[in-house]
């Protein structure tokens, strides 16, 4: 077989991918999500999105906190309780890390107190408090069984 002198592999389309703001098509997305573009980031924890990065201190990152699991950040000094997220993610068998990071300022940044993030690190979900958390996993894990049984509904509790 001869071999072309003139194709290489281009790493290019891998790191637009790698680069991409949002995560199209998504379970759950923002009703209008972040400007997606690959050399212009613009920080917002919208569902489909690249969560914001922040230094935390010197050379640690808030992604050093996110594992490979599902992840709970916890935001703000006073944030929600995640225990519904915890019960609901144990019922699914799912692996979930919840991470306090009492920090007002990266509360600024998410404008939200829980932000549920897929094992990616792209958000799955935001919301003020875990009021229907069974629902929301059973939506960004795209269990239909668990959404009709839970009743299919518009989630607007953000």
């Amino acid at each position: 077989m001869r071999r072309n002198a003139a194709w290489r592999p281009s790493s290019k389309p891998l790191f637009v991918l790698t680069m991409a703001t949002t995560a199209h098509p998504a379970p759950v997305v923002a009703l209008t999500p972040p400007r997606d573009s690959t050399n212009v980031y613009v920080p917002a924890a919208t569902p489909g999105g690249r969560p914001p990065h922040a230094w935390l201190g010197k050379g640690y990152s808030l992604y050093d906190l996110f594992g490979f699991e599902w992840t709970l950040p916890r935001l703000g000094r006073q944030p929600p309780d995640s225990q519904g997220f915890e019960r609901a993610a144990s019922t699914a068998g799912l692996a979930l890390k919840v991470v306090d990071i009492p920090s007002k300022e990266i509360l600024d940044i998410y404008s939200v107190p829980l932000v549920l993030m897929w094992p990616d690190h792209i958000v799955a979900w935001h919301c003020v408090s875990d009021i229907d958390a069974a629902f929301t996993l059973a939506v960004v894990t795209g269990n239909p069984a668990d959404v009709y049984r839970r009743g299919i509904r518009a989630l607007t509790h953000i």
